[in-house]
């Protein structure tokens, strides 16, 4: 006869000779380890080995590869497209996503230095005194010379939330090309590889 049988009934009557307070907090303490497992085997399969697909825009002659679960919006005013994060459970109120927005500047042409040095005013302009600004500087996107923008702060729209965001700008000809990473600070640097991965594949056709 399976040994194990033996093993399982013999733990089966050591936990019926306990105490009430003694299986309370047995089963508590089960309950915490099956609750951890499922949180950690969701994260794996969200922050795992991640594949990859690729958002090609002919109008706007861009490309740039996504991650597969993520879900792609191109229903939104001025951006060309939007991945969104997978909800990690009930109370994620923030995806996790980013944002690819082409600006025509053929009416107002400018540098890159100073396409950059406006939008960093319009940014301070939203968030006012509650910002803190952590990296601005040149950086290389789709083969050329960027500009690269990393600050967090408390979003008006969100709230109390804490957020961070990292932009990443590009230009050619008379268009401006704008990429960003928007996160939950606590989150940020979890999902930080997956932007630079995309960043990367970013390509100008």
């Amino acid at each position: 006869m399976d040994m194990s049988f033996f093993s399982f009934r013999k733990l089966i009557l050591k936990f019926q000779g306990m105490s009430r307070r003694e299986r309370q907090a047995v089963l508590f303490t089960v309950l915490i380890v099956v609750g951890f497992a499922l949180v950690v085997i969701g994260l794996l399969a969200i922050l795992g080995p991640t594949q990859f697909r690729t958002f090609e825009s002919k109008k706007d002659a861009l490309r740039i590869d996504y991650p597969k679960l993520w879900t792609v919006r191109t229903d939104i005013k001025d951006v060309v497209v939007a991945f969104v994060s997978p909800q990690e459970s009930e109370i994620d109120v923030f995806r996790e996503n980013v944002t690819v927005i082409v600006q025509d500047l053929s009416s107002n042409p400018q540098s890159l230095k100073k396409y950059a040095q406006i939008a960093e005013i319009q940014i301070r302009a939203v968030f006012r005194d509650k910002i803190a600004v952590e990296f601005s500087g040149p950086t290389l996107v789709a083969g050329m010379t960027g500009h690269r923008f990393v600050y967090k702060g408390v979003d008006p729209a969100y709230g109390d939330l804490n957020i961070k965001l990292e932009h990443v700008f590009c230009m050619k000809g008379n268009k401006a090309y704008q990429l960003t990473y928007s996160s939950i600070v606590p989150k940020f640097d979890r999902y930080h590889r997956i932007f630079q991965k995309m960043v990367r594949s970013f390509k100008l056709m």
